[in-house]
């Protein structure tokens, strides 16, 4: 899974951790700069808590679902390119590379269905815990002090 891709397929990113506006990372406002808000989605995958943000891998099951949002990209080339500096894939980063943007089919939760760039996790998530409701906004809210479980 290359990130750097000679076509740019999509406009549309679908993001589901740190970039989430329901996540309060700062990196998020950047994606606004660089984006408009299209609305939540949820994508085929297993998501995993790696620790200070979240990692996708493949679905197992046919109820490995990831909530997340997607955004239309306004400059696309531009902004995957410093997406893809915040998310450690370009070709000067270190190789092997933690994560790799694809193409993926979200499902839209006003409906239908569209092509959008993900961002997957290409290590091996055997010591990360997996978060089976798919979430990673709720996994935060449930780990802070005094969160009703």
């Amino acid at each position: 899974m290359a990130c750097a891709c000679a076509a740019l397929e999509t406009d549309l990113l679908f993001v589901y951790g740190t970039l989430r506006s329901d996540v309060g990372h700062p990196m998020h406002w950047e994606l606004r700069r660089l984006a408009a808000f299209e609305g939540p989605a949820r994508l085929p995958a297993r998501l995993y808590d790696l620790g200070a943000y979240p990692g996708i891998v493949a679905p197992r099951l046919p109820g490995d679902v990831v909530t997340g949002e997607v955004y239309r990209l306004r400059e696309p080339a531009a902004a995957l390119e410093r997406l893809d500096r915040y998310e450690g894939c370009t070709s000067v980063d270190a190789e092997p590379h933690e994560f790799g943007r694809a193409v993926a089919q979200v499902r839209l939760l006003r409906g239908g269905a569209a092509s959008a760039w993900v961002y997957w996790y290409l290590g091996r998530p055997a010591h990360a815990r997996l978060l089976s409701h798919g979430d990673y906004a709720r996994a935060l809210r449930e780990r802070r002090p005094g969160a009703n479980l």
